[in-house]
Order: C-alpha cells, then structure tokens, then sequence
C-alpha cells in the first residue's frame, strides 16, 4: 500500500513540475521572439553590431519619467549607408542621432532626445514651405513632412517631419543635399521601434 502511494505522489509531483515547466518555457520564448527582433530591424536599419550595441544602451532609457525609445527606418535608400552614429546619455539628455550619407553628399538624419531642459531651435528664414501627408504604420496616423524653401541661396531646401516622436531631416547640414521628396516619404513609412 504504501509503495502505491509513493508512486502515485511521485508522478503527481512529475505532472505538476511538467506543466510548470512548460510554462516557463513558453514565456521565454515570447521574450525571445520579441529580442530577436532588433537584429532584423537593426539589418534593415543598416546599422552594425556595434552600432545596435549603442543604440540598445538608450533604448528605453528615463529622464523626468520620459522615455526614450529607439525608432529606425527599414528602407534606406540604395547607395546610402551610416555616416554616424551620435549617442548621448548623461543626467541631463539621453539621445540620439543616425545620419545616413551617400556618395553624392545627400543626407537624412533619424534622431530623438529627451531634455532636462527645453532648447529652441535656431531661427530660420524659409521662403516658402509645403506640406506632403505620409501614412506610416508606425506613427498609426497621417504625418507631415514639410518642404522648406529659404530665402538665401546659400541654403539648401529642406525635408522635415512633424511628428513629436522622432525628429527626421533633411540636408542634414548647410553643406549637405536633401533627398527627394519621394524617398523622405518611403524612409518615414519605414520606421519602426528598434525593439518593438
């Protein structure tokens, strides 16, 4: 009597640690299907091993209860390819910025920060500007991309996008030349969180 009740207390106790089992192996690989996410858009994105390194170390990062989540494009045009990577996260702003460059001089930027403090942007005098709407599934509504034309010759027209969560231009510097307008637009329906 007392064998069968072993027994049946054994492959009790064998069941139960099973099926715990079982579930913990099904959240893990949740967890993992979400983490092997990041190489693939990070491939997309065009970004290195260690460039994806960096950018994960202010992935979701906190300052005044903000936080900074990644976002990168999934198409990047053809001949273009990561200039430079800017990070920064100190106590007062966690940031960063990709500048994608190709052979012709043409950039774009990807950046987002979040600030201890506000820093307005430096005036410009724009001649004209238009307004192109852009549906990106990442933004789950319409965006615009402003086209600014400036008053002074020695600037550039540039491509800017309203939105607050990522900030995307276009020429990246005065030395630089935008992108066209019908890449800006397939670059911004690209974007997606680095790790969703």
């Amino acid at each position: 009597m007392k064998n069968h009740v072993w027994k049946i207390g054994f492959l009790t106790g064998l069941i139960l640690g099973l099926s715990n089992i079982n579930k913990a192996v099904i959240v893990r690989s949740e967890s993992i299907d979400t983490l092997a996410q990041s190489p693939d858009i990070a491939k997309s994105a065009q970004l290195t091993s260690s460039q994806l390194k960096q950018l994960v170390s202010v992935d979701r990062k906190t300052l005044e209860k903000e936080i900074l989540k990644v976002i990168v494009p999934t198409y990047i045009p053809p001949g273009f390819k990561v200039d430079k990577l800017e990070i920064i996260d100190n106590d007062s702003v966690k940031s960063y910025k990709i500048i994608y460059r190709n052979s012709n001089n043409l950039c774009f930027y990807i950046a987002d920060r979040i600030l201890r403090r506000f820093i307005p942007p430096p005036p410009s005098l724009p001649l004209s500007q238009e307004t192109v709407k852009v549906n990106s599934p990442f933004i789950n509504e319409t965006a615009n991309l402003a086209i600014t034309k400036y008053d002074r010759s020695s600037t550039n027209s540039s491509i800017s996008l309203e939105f607050s969560k990522v900030d995307f231009e276009s020429p990246c510097t005065e030395k630089d030349r935008a992108i066209t307008t019908s890449e800006a637009v397939k670059i911004v329906e690209s974007l997606q969180y680095l790790n969703p």
